[in-house]
Formats: structure tokens, C-alpha cells, sequence
């Protein structure tokens, strides 16, 4: 923009900390970890835009306002003035998203009127060169509540309004926003919203260039450790989907003590016992009284625990009483430092094919 506009008698001599930071295009997107940041980036974007004529438009929660027009006065900012000749315009978050939310969804037409009417009263109040300055925090009010999709929709409304009435804005998210797996989508989609992303303030202070690259190099480790976690869950997921829905066996795990943990449907289907009436007991349960006496379901244990796998016929008992013939299988899980984690057990009912080879 041309000096020229200096001489409107609303702009206020440019502070070199604003200028620096107040970028006239794009839709930028700041992420931080303490409020103190935020306002801080806040009151140069902002102020940036109020000390050389171009006008602001200011839509955040009253927290962060109160904080904002302390930091704005403290660098000599007339923000008073600014409203009152309608080049400053601040706006309650919360009160403003209600106004373009139709039963929890967002309404384009509305939000168009809402946003889009105060953007042509501020262009109505400055120089035709100049431009408009917007700070946005209904995004992030979205995704607090768990509405990512709506945050991101509103993302694409904000571009939409752009193409129509062009203005510089700046979206915030706290970085306890993406502190779960399920974030990472819907992060990497909000991030494509923007022309540019900001990471939060601990990557902004490191000092060099050196720094900088080994913390990027840091963060792409533990971006491809996250891969392979995540990877290996979903591996996990489907195996347990799959042994969960297997009716023809009983398959379930123990600690390392013998207590049961987990339980499918072929276990419930043989045995008789629902997954809450049985997990967290010990598997002896399942054994004829002469068996425990002799402490068979000890034995077995520690035979698997020594060799790695144990395998057996005899009777079980079901919850009912009722005896039946089975082939077991006890594997030992044991950690990467081969340290016993518990049993995997599995077991068949044979009780039919037993009998056959007996009336045979």
C-alpha cells in the first residue's frame, strides 16, 4: 500500500513491532499454547493494521478483548477513536456465531449477512486503497466444543466471503485442541483452508536457523513414530474385531496371574458366561473340582510360561455345571525385554468328535 494514506487523519504513526507482523492478504492460522502469545500476536496483527489507516475487525471472546485493548493502549493505540469514526469493530464470539447457527448447523446466507455487513461498514469507513484486518475465534469456540466439521466449514465461509469483499484474516486454535488421534484429520483439512500456517510460540522462540531445523527434524520422528502407533492400533483393532466375532472358539487372555481379561463370543457360546460375569476372575473356575485339587491350572501356567505354549485334552465345566470334552492351547505374551505380560487361551469344543471316536 502507498504512503499516501498517512495522511487520513485516522491513521496513527506505524510502530515498526506492527508492521512487521500484519499481513494485508491470506488467511493465516496461528496455533498457540498460552494466552499470553495470543494476545501478543493479536495486538500486532491488529495494530498493525489500526497504525497505518487500514481498518480491523476484532471477533474473539471478551477474555481475550479486555486483554487485547489493555496491550493496543499500552503500545499507544487509540482504539476509542478508531471505533468511533467506524474503522474498529469488535465483536463478542460466542453472540456472533449464534447469529448464523440454524439448529447446531451453520447458514451461509446468514453468516454472509452477519460478517459480510460489518466488513461494508468498515470499507465504507476508511481510504478506498486501504484494507480490512480480521481476527476470527468462532473457529476455535467450534472446535473446543468437539465440532470440528463446523470449524472447518466455517473455514470455507470465510474464504467464500474473501472472494466477494477481500480482507486479511487471522484464525487462532490452542494447541489442547489436537491432543488426540482423532484430530489429525480433521487438522490437516483445517490447515488447508489457510494460506499459510503458524506454529506455536515454543517453535517461534528458538532462536537459529540450527534450532529451528532440529526441532522440524524432532517433530518428523515423532510424526512417523505416531504413524506407526497408529498403524499398529488399527492392526490390533482389526485382529480384535476379528477374534471378538469368532463363534466356533473360545478365545480370551489372562494375566500373568491366571485372571481373566478379555472374552469373545465363542468363549461366551461355549462356556456360558457374558463378558461381565466372567472377566477379572481366574480361569481355574473352568476346571473340574479334582483338577483344581491337584492344581492343574497352575501347572499348566507355569509349563507355558516356561516353554512358551502348553496344549491339553480334558473335561471343562460351563457355567451351567454341565462337563465337556476340550483341546486347549496356552501361548505365553511376554514384551520386547521378555518380561511375562499373561496367556493367550484358546479353546475347542471337541466333546462330539470325543464320543464318536468312543463309539467307534
Amino acid at each position: 500500500m502507498s504512503t499516501t494514506t498517512m495522511s487520513n487523519p485516522n491513521t496513527q504513526s506505524p510502530s515498526p513491532s506492527y508492521a512487521a507482523d500484519y499481513e494485508r492478504d491470506g488467511h493465516i492460522v496461528q496455533v498457540y499454547t498460552e494466552d499470553r502469545f495470543l494476545v501478543d500476536v493479536l495486538s500486532r496483527f491488529i495494530g498493525g493494521a489500526l497504525a497505518i489507516g487500514d481498518g480491523a475487525i476484532v471477533v474473539a471472546t471478551p477474555a481475550h478483548h479486555k486483554e487485547l485493548a489493555k496491550r493496543l493502549s499500552n503500545r499507544g493505540l487509540d482504539t476509542t477513536r478508531a471505533a468511533a469514526h467506524g474503522r474498529y469493530v469488535v465483536l463478542d464470539a460466542g453472540e456472533t456465531l449464534q447469529r448464523f447457527m440454524v439448529n447446531g448447523a451453520l447458514d451461509q446466507a446468514r453468516f454472509n449477512e452477519t460478517i459480510g455487513g460489518v466488513l461494508t461498514r468498515v470499507r465504507n469507513a476508511i481510504d478506498r486503497d486501504s484494507r480490512i484486518a480480521v481476527f476470527g475465534e468462532m473457529v476455535a469456540l467450534l472446535w473446543a466444543e468437539g465440532k470440528s466439521q463446523e470449524a472447518i466449514e466455517l473455514e470455507q465461509l470465510w474464504n467464500d466471503l474473501a472472494k466477494v469483499q477481500p480482507f486479511s484474516l487471522l484464525c487462532v486454535y490452542p494447541t489442547t485442541g489436537f491432543n488426540s488421534e482423532r484430530h489429525i484429520e480433521p487438522f490437516l483439512r483445517m490447515c488447508e483452508q489457510h494460506s499459510k500456517v503458524i506454529p506455536s510460540e515454543s517453535y517461534l522462540t528458538l532462536g537459529s536457523e540450527e534450532e529451528r531445523m532440529r526441532s522440524i527434524a524432532h517433530l518428523q520422528q515423532k510424526a512417523q513414530a505416531l504413524e506407526r502407533e497408529l498403524a499398529l492400533r488399527e492392526s490390533e483393532a482389526r485382529f480384535r474385531l476379528l477374534v471378538e466375532a469368532v463363534r466356533d472358539y473360545a478365545i480370551f487372555l489372562l494375566d500373568a496371574g491366571g485372571n481373566i481379561t478379555s472374552w469373545n463370543l465363542g468363549a461366551e457360546r461355549i462356556k456360558g458366561y457374558k463378558s461381565a460375569d466372567i472377566i477379572g476372575k481366574h480361569f481355574s473356575c473352568f476346571y473340574c473340582p479334582e483338577d483344581v485339587q491337584n492344581g492343574k491350572p497352575e501347572m499348566e501356567l507355569k509349563e507355558a510360561a516356561r516353554v512358551g505354549r502348553f496344549e491339553d485334552e480334558g473335561w471343562r465345566l460351563r457355567k451351567d455345571g454341565s462337563r465337556f470334552w476340550v483341546n486347549v492351547v496356552i501361548t505365553a505374551i511376554r514384551d520386547e525385554s521378555g518380561k511375562l505380560l499373561g496367556f493367550a487361551k484358546v479353546t475347542r469344543d471337541i466333546t462330539d468328535r470325543m464320543r464318536a471316536q468312543e463309539a467307534l
